[in-house]
């Protein structure tokens, strides 16, 4: 009989650290199911080398941290090449790219339940971690569409450079870390929006356009 995975909990601070309480073994998915993993606010940070570390609440099986159980995805679903580190203590991962992350450019941290605790409990809830790199000064770095019949969602990462931001002539809600979102209502395909990003003194420092449905 199947028991209900426990909840988990998680902390951010300057490097990525999560922790995961872990559920008793349950299937592993020979190809992933996206509607199984939880997604999180998009990250950003201004280093294209970035190194995330993942921090665990329990000892893991050293066997499963492999690329095949954390892994990154660009924004063409293709993997970028990865390193892992495992820590002495068993309880962190050191996520480490091959080679620079592009500038502007989403990118998808994959953490899946194929990785177990040394009892054999696996992950419990899959996660998916989206984060852009930024420029220190840079303006609008990436404005991305979730379109709907009901609701079009934006969200818009900036630099540091950015105060507030306007989609459509509306101010945006500020999620923290350079990520602003807002939903607009009564879109069709191929609207066009508007997206202004503002400094501290009202001034625009950037615009982007972005079609709905494209």
């Amino acid at each position: 009989m199947n028991r209900k995975p426990l909840s988990f909990t998680w902390l951010l601070v300057f490097v990525f650290l999560i922790s995961f309480l872990v559920a008793p073994p349950a299937p592993v998915m020979a190809t992933q199911d996206l509607s199984q993993f939880s997604v999180w606010q998009t990250k950003t940070t201004d280093n294209p080398l970035k190194v995330w570390t993942i921090k665990f609440n329990t000892v893991l099986a050293a066997s499963t941290v492999t690329t095949g159980n954390i892994y990154v995805l660009d924004n063409n679903d293709s993997r970028v090449a990865i390193s892992l580190q495992l820590s002495a203590d068993g309880s962190s991962v050191a996520v480490t790219p091959a080679s620079a992350y592009a500038q502007g450019q989403e990118y998808r941290l994959f953490i899946t339940n194929g990785l177990t605790d040394r009892g054999g409990r696996v992950l419990s809830p899959q996660v998916i971690v989206p984060f852009v790199v930024v420029g220190n000064s840079q303006g609008i770095a990436l404005a991305k569409l979730e379109y709907t019949s009901l609701l079009t969602n934006v969200t818009v990462v900036t630099g540091s450079d950015v105060y507030s931001v306007r989609i459509n002539g509306q101010a945006a809600h500020y999620l923290g870390d350079g990520v602003y979102s807002l939903g607009l209502t009564g879109l069709q395909p191929g609207q066009s929006i508007s997206i202004q990003a503002l400094d501290f003194s009202g001034k625009v420092v950037d615009t982007t356009n972005k079609v709905v449905g494209n």
